[in-house]
């Protein structure tokens, strides 16, 4: 089984089950974006987050698969 079809079987599950919240948070969107995704990651725990800090801590030299979109 593909890892690729697993994380669908997953997502599925996921989706079924009422009690369960999940936000899903692309690393690509992240390096390239993290102001606007920290947002959601805050939103999504209704707790106000050290933003700043987290901000700090995305750090682009360290995505692997780099494309043109990453600086």
């Amino acid at each position: 089984e593909t890892f690729v079809t697993q994380k669908e079987k997953n997502r599925i599950w996921i989706s079924a089950q009422p009690n369960i919240e999940v936000l899903y948070i692309n690393y690509a969107d992240v390096v390239n974006n993290p102001v606007e995704q920290i947002e959601r990651i805050a939103l999504f725990f209704g707790e106000e987050l050290d933003k700043d800090e987290m901000i700090k801590a995305v750090d682009a030299s360290l995505y692997r698969n780099k494309n043109e979109a990453i600086s």
